[in-house]
């Protein structure tokens, strides 16, 4: 599978700080869920629908997807992340880049992009949002990222080091809709525990070409 990330770019750095936290992670958030923002989603699909989950981390969004009656997937690049997600069961993972998707084209219905997008540089975004508009067919778009200003590292606690990028809601909603999709919904609602910036969440669905 390829992996084009350089060790020393932003990407690999937060995978490599996801890997030492995975246990830690999962422990803290693996029960928190995203009750209305799923449910956005999940009511424009139907039963049986090919979820992919991108940036999955420990699989708490696809297990929750799954019991929901859709064929989810996960993908992350963090091996720790995955692993500690098999540790709870949770399955089909994958791991890959996901500015370089190892699926096909249309390959799915809807696409769950929830906390992940945002360690991407700003500059490589249009080569993600361009692989999720390739491997989704005529579906679906679930994207969270923080609002906020710029881009940073963070240290936390542990003194694991990540990196971030934070938007305003116009700035994301131009990025999708030149990626060929069409804005649906986007809403702001406020940080989850612990946290200090708010989320944005913008569903989408791909916008039909025409000659």
């Amino acid at each position: 599978m390829p992996m084009r990330a350089r060790a020393s770019e932003p990407v690999t750095i937060t995978a490599t700080s996801y890997d030492a936290m995975a246990q830690a992670f999962a422990a803290r958030w693996f029960d928190f869920h995203l009750h209305e923002q799923v449910a956005r989603f999940a009511e424009r699909l139907w039963p049986g629908a090919r979820v992919l989950d991108l940036g999955c981390g420990p699989g708490r969004d696809v297990a929750y997807l799954q019991e929901l009656g859709f064929r989810a997937m996960g993908v992350d690049l963090s091996a720790g992340m995955l692993a500690e997600g098999r540790r709870r069961g949770v399955g089909p993972l994958v791991r890959a880049d996901m500015r370089l998707l190892p699926f096909a084209d249309g390959s799915c219905d809807g696409l769950w992009c929830c906390a992940s997008l945002l360690h991407i540089p700003r500059t490589q975004v249009p080569t993600v949002l361009g692989e999720c508009r390739r491997v989704l067919g005529h579906g679906y778009l679930y994207l969270g990222v923080k609002r906020g200003e710029g881009e940073a590292w963070v240290t936390g606690a542990d003194g694991e080091r990540r990196f971030f990028v934070y938007y305003h809601p116009t700035e994301i909603e131009l990025l999708v809709e030149r990626a060929g999709f069409q804005v649906i919904d986007c809403q702001v609602s406020a940080p989850g525990p612990g946290q200090a910036h708010p989320w944005i969440n913008l569903l989408a669905r791909t916008r039909m070409v025409t000659k």
